[in-house]
């Protein structure tokens, strides 16, 4: 056929089946053929000055190079794809499992080492995994930890124990769960890292180990101050005295759904868990420091008011005010004695007996709500975390919002008070919340202004494509008009 083909094309000069010939070789995708017999076709073009011939030819052969190497790509892909897949397809399943198991690893590992960076970003220490403190790494990943002050006497002593997951799966989280948006895989287990908050509790309460870690760490001499009683009353280091908290943490690959409330970070209240992702780690951080001081000045449960000397002090305070009357009532008597008013003496010391059972009876009182008090001091030592609702004034939470940006108040508000806080100013901020959520019914002026300008722009980019378009197809039947003629 090449042989009839190049007598056709001495004697005929019939290009259009020099044309057809090289388009059956490309739908065969012999490639080799059609070139053979286009750059022919362009020199017998180019010899007889067809010049229409010529572009066409030219273009011609610039596709059949790139579908050439195009082909060449595939065919090595596809090789390598084979070749690959018929080496997995000898290894045994172990192989596969462990070289699963390897990249596992890797991607911990290297979640680890960006979530120990950021956490050393952000002024964090983090606790050595030495043998001596090998219970408390028991099911997590790591410690971290940092000092928060909270009052010129007073200082919060933050542990993060963490955890890491490299799932890509979409991970939802509701109160009692935490479970992959696969409808067959099976909860993801917490327990772990929510018994390492109640090793580290009794870390404390137990002499060395622990706490002698930590002292070392943060370059600190802590130890535990005690009551009468014998019983933990609080850490302190030198004058400054350190409420401990312990706020777990899970970080995960992608961002996690939350069903509860719509909120910052995923958050089980009864668990004191926050469930985030790498991406919101800085942001988590800077929201709990400011969490942890509001609470720690601003809750009425966990002001300085519960400070083992200022209760003393308070104590004695009004143990003298109750002795007031009493003294006034002595004074009396003497007076009595003294000036010989023997016909009320005997009204007095009536009086008097039951004066002293009434002021018996109210120091007893006062002992006894010393006795309250100061064990709240205690459980709050001994509680690493801020149990059930707490109480603030609605001035302080009016405070607290100049502080905090509407999402991050609406954390604020779950994370203290749940679902449905009573304050009323929360109520108006969740508002504020689903209105900047909403979509506006009425755009704006402004935007108006933007989208008919940019509607405008759009007319005239289309106006001049059209026109740009017409010239090109006027040019376009001109050559086709010469080449006819030709």
């Amino acid at each position: 056929m090449t042989n009839e083909f190049e007598q056709s094309l001495k004697e005929k000069y019939d290009l259009d089946f020099a044309y057809e010939m090289a388009q059956q070789a490309i739908d065969t995708q012999d490639y080799d053929q059609s070139l053979q017999i286009s750059r022919k076709a362009l020199a017998e073009a180019q010899q007889h000055n067809k010049f229409a011939w010529i572009r066409i030819f030219e273009k011609l052969i610039e596709n059949i190079l790139q579908s050439q190497e195009k082909s060449q790509v595939d065919g090595e892909l596809n090789y390598n794809s084979v070749k690959n897949q018929t080496e997995l397809n000898k290894r045994s399943p172990s192989s596969i499992q462990e070289d699963e198991k390897n990249k596992q690893i890797e991607q911990k590992s290297a979640l680890l080492t960006s979530l120990q960076s950021s956490l050393k970003r952000s002024d964090y220490f983090l606790l050595p995994k030495e043998h001596s403190l090998s219970i408390y790494f028991h099911g997590i990943d790591g410690i971290a930890c940092r000092v928060l002050n909270a009052s010129p006497s007073k200082q919060i002593l933050l542990l993060i124990p963490f955890r890491v997951s490299t799932s890509q799966e979409k991970i939802i989280v509701t109160e009692n769960s935490i479970n992959s948006s696969r409808s067959s895989a099976s909860p993801i287990s917490i327990t772990p890292i929510l018994k390492i908050c109640d090793t580290i509790l009794e870390g404390f309460l137990t002499s060395g180990g622990f706490c002698d870690s930590l002292s070392h760490l943060l370059q600190l001499d802590l130890h535990i101050q005690k009551t009468s009683s014998k019983k933990h009353l609080s850490l302190i280091s030198g004058t400054t005295r350190y409420v401990i908290r312990v706020e777990p943490l899970f970080v995960l690959q992608n961002v996690p759904g939350f069903k509860e409330k719509s909120i910052l970070f995923a958050y089980q209240r009864q668990n004191n868990l926050h469930v985030i992702s790498m991406s919101q780690l800085e942001r988590y951080l800077a929201f709990l420091e400011k969490k942890l001081f509001f609470i720690e000045n601003f809750a009425l449960s966990y002001r300085e008011q519960f400070n083992s000397e200022l209760l003393k002090n308070k104590r004695n305070q009004n143990i003298r005010k109750l002795s007031y009357p009493f003294i006034t009532f002595g004074i009396v008597f003497g007076f009595i004695l003294a000036s010989g008013l023997y016909d009320f003496l005997k009204i007095f010391i009536t009086l008097g007996y039951a004066s002293i059972v009434v002021y018996i009876v109210g120091l007893i009182f006062l002992f006894l709500q010393y006795q309250k008090v100061n064990s709240k001091v205690t459980d709050q030592f001994i509680t690493t975390h801020y149990q059930g609702s707490l109480s603030f004034d609605e001035a302080d939470l009016t405070l607290i919002r100049e502080e905090l940006s509407i999402d991050e108040m609406v954390q604020f508000s779950y994370e203290c008070f749940g679902k449905n806080p009573t304050y009323k100013i929360l109520e108006k901020i969740e508002k504020e919340q689903i209105e900047k959520l909403s979509i506006p019914k009425k755009p704006s002026k402004e935007i108006l202004q933007v989208f008919e300008t940019s509607a405008l722009s759009s007319i005239k980019s289309t106006k001049n494509e059209s026109q740009k378009l017409q010239q090109k197809d006027h040019t376009l039947i001109q050559k086709y008009s010469t080449f006819l003629d030709d």
